[in-house]
């Protein structure tokens, strides 16, 4: 090889050796896309934690299913012992009404986590807000619930095919978050 040859060979190698050193200081395009998709869930998740931490009633007060509408109107007409009766009889809306009131004037843990599991166990029996509130609990891992996003997807789900609007919004959500 002539002295111009091999000149021109190191040159060569130089430059790629360049290319690939500056290559590997930034990250790929789809890992840089992940990170971002990462970063934003977080700051979703965080947001959805704070809302939880605040106490969830403001955020399904947004949508009411009939029943939910109906036992309103029964807590007003009679109160938190109506609101009762009613539950006794097995309405799951107003189960969840009465668990929710309950959780919402809570003065101690324990009247709170009995608020709660009230208003989750009508969220079991079929309440659409309840399946709501069980997805949101589930997704932060708030209430007494661990944090499964599979498990807040198949509430969220639920509340959804019972034609709760939110839970569709918070089911994509979910979606977009949960490990792949």
């Amino acid at each position: 090889m002539t002295p111009q040859e091999e000149r021109y060979l190191a040159e060569l190698q130089a430059r790629d050796y360049d290319r690939i050193r500056q290559a590997s200081k930034r990250p790929s395009r789809s890992l840089q896309e992940a990170q971002d998709r990462l970063a934003v869930a977080k700051r979703r998740l965080a947001r959805a934690k704070a809302v939880m931490d605040k106490g969830m009633s403001s955020e399904i007060a947004n949508w009411k299913s009939p029943g939910y509408a109906r036992c309103e109107d029964v807590f007003q007409r009679g109160g938190d012992a109506e609101l009762r009766a009613e539950a006794e009889k097995g309405d799951v809306h107003c189960q969840y009404f009465l668990g929710l009131r309950i959780a919402s004037q809570a003065t101690t843990d324990a009247e709170s986590v009995r608020g709660w599991s009230m208003a989750f166990e009508a969220g079991e029996k079929g309440s659409p807000e309840g399946e709501y509130a069980l997805g949101v609990a589930y997704l932060t891992g708030n209430n007494g619930k661990p944090q499964n996003i599979s498990e807040s997807m198949q509430w969220f789900r639920r509340a959804a095919g019972h034609g709760h609007p939110d839970a569709v919004v918070a089911l994509t959500f979910a979606q977009q978050i949960a490990p792949r």
